[in-house]
């Protein structure tokens, strides 16, 4: 899987930022998305997530390939600088 973020900074001009997962083009199935949080814990089942603190997020991606499960998973770290200028 592949996280596609448009900045990994949160700052006084973007308080959120949208994450999108993508997953492996010949997967043969629906691939299962899940997004978690630096203590584990799932914040999202869907290829997108938006976060509005900083910490690591975590994707998670799954699909069957014939009789067999294929899995892979991505981070990324996602900082903050609200300090005035």
């Amino acid at each position: 899987v592949n996280i596609n973020p448009a900045s990994t900074l949160l700052d006084c001009n973007n308080t959120s930022i949208q994450l999108t997962g993508t997953g492996v083009t010949n997967a043969t199935s629906n691939i299962i998305y899940k997004w978690a949080d630096a203590s584990g814990n799932i914040v999202s089942n869907t290829n997108a997530l938006t976060v509005s603190k900083a910490g690591r997020f975590t994707l998670s991606g799954s699909y069957n390939a014939t009789s067999e499960t294929c899995y892979d998973e991505a981070f990324i770290d996602i900082s903050s600088d609200f300090e005035k200028p």
